[in-house]
């Protein structure tokens, strides 16, 4: 499953409200036309929102999700070894061109990439071993170029995927089992073929009440 999402800054967030993507992301750093505030965030209600630290005024901001690596932004380098970064899905924001400097920082995670394309990409973005790509930034058009649209591919990011507890197995019995005197193995009784290793037939125990074989299905 994917997801659309838009971002802006503060001064087109009206344009994003009226897009209706299934997501957004507004920056909490930067100048007040790019800053959003509280009240920007709350006119989308119920939609998953992506902070993005664009390394600016206010930055850094621990909390923030995404981490803006572009000219006037973070640097790689800064953005992958700044410290405290605590949310639960780190990501590096960048150009595709920018790639190999975020892996030769050492980048090992999820990253939202900007590729402008034609249409809407049906896969993720093809990124260095040791990252996932979240999401495609693929066109700064939106609302004539009021707001940028990503596809995200991840159908949990900015959140940790669910963990999911496997199932009890049930423990089924079989009786019918018993020990053979003498090759001391252990057989089923009813079974058609009851040829013993020592020769002829298995010999149950004398007296013996049989045994019942636990296995779980």
């Amino acid at each position: 499953m994917t997801r659309t999402m838009g971002d802006a800054i503060a001064a087109n967030v009206a344009a994003l409200q009226a897009a209706g993507t299934d997501m957004v992301a507004g920056y909490v750093t930067g100048s007040g036309d790019i800053q959003w505030t509280a009240a920007d965030f709350a006119l989308f209600p119920g939609k998953p929102q992506v902070t993005i630290d664009q390394g600016f005024t206010g930055s850094p901001v621990a909390s923030a999700i995404v981490r803006d690596v572009e000219a006037g932004a973070w640097s790689a380098g800064n953005a992958v070894t700044s410290k405290p970064w605590t949310p639960a899905r780190p990501t590096i924001y960048c150009s595709a061109s920018v790639l190999p400097q975020v892996s030769a920082a050492g980048w090992q995670g999820d990253v939202w990439v900007a590729d402008y394309v034609s249409t809407a990409p049906t896969s993720p973005y093809p990124v260095p071993a040791g990252m996932t790509c979240v999401a495609w930034q693929w066109t700064d058009t939106g609302g004539g170029g009021t707001y940028d649209l990503s596809v995200v591919f991840d159908p949990y990011w900015p959140e940790e995927a669910p963990v999911t507890t496997p199932a009890t197995p049930q423990v089924v019995a079989q009786p019918g089992w018993d020990f053979c005197i003498k090759c001391g193995g252990l057989y089923f009784v009813t079974a058609a073929a009851n040829v013993c290793p020592a020769g002829g037939q298995h010999a149950r125990t004398p007296g013996g009440g049989g045994f019942s074989l636990l296995y779980a299905k």
